[in-house]
C-alpha cells in the first residue's frame, strides 16, 4: 500500500498497478517457459543431439502419428 500512496495521483497509481501486474505476469510467463523446456542433458553430446532431432524431425510419419502428435501438443499447451 505504501507504493500507492507514495505516487500521489490516481493516474500515477493506475501506471503503478499496470506495471506490477505487467512484471507478475512476464514472471509468470518466464517460470512457465522454464518448466516446459526442462534443462538441456548435459550427457548427451551435440553430435548425438544434432543426430536425434535431424531424425525427429525429417522421419517419415503417417496421417495417425500426425494427428496423436497434434493432440498430444495441444493437451501440452493447455496445460500450461
Amino acid at each position: 500500500m505504501e507504493a500507492y500512496a507514495s505516487v500521489g495521483s490516481d493516474g500515477a497509481a493506475n501506471v503503478l498497478v499496470s506495471q506490477i501486474q505487467r512484471n507478475q505476469t512476464l514472471q509468470n510467463t518466464a517460470s512457465s517457459v522454464g518448466k516446459a523446456t526442462g534443462l538441456r542433458d548435459p550427457t548427451l553430446p551435440d553430435k548425438d543431439r544434432r543426430t536425434l532431432i535431424e531424425t525427429m524431425l525429417l522421419r517419415l510419419t503417417t496421417s495417425n502419428q500426425m494427428q496423436k502428435a497434434l493432440l498430444l501438443a495441444g493437451l501440452f499447451i493447455l496445460s500450461f
